[in-house]
């Protein structure tokens, strides 16, 4: 599944891929998705919350 919803993806998924022009920069837990260390996903995530 593919989604910018932040809470759609937590309420569903149990793995989250983060993407960052195509290629996988994070792979995190749902319940972790806070720890990203990915300049661009740690933008994304501050900009969904």
């Amino acid at each position: 599944m593919i989604s910018h919803s932040i809470k759609q993806i937590q309420r569903i998924a149990d793995v989250v891929c983060l993407l960052v022009g195509g290629e996988i920069v994070e792979v995190l837990n749902s319940n972790h998705l806070s720890e990203a260390n990915h300049p661009m996903a740690r933008r994304f995530l501050e900009l969904s919350s």
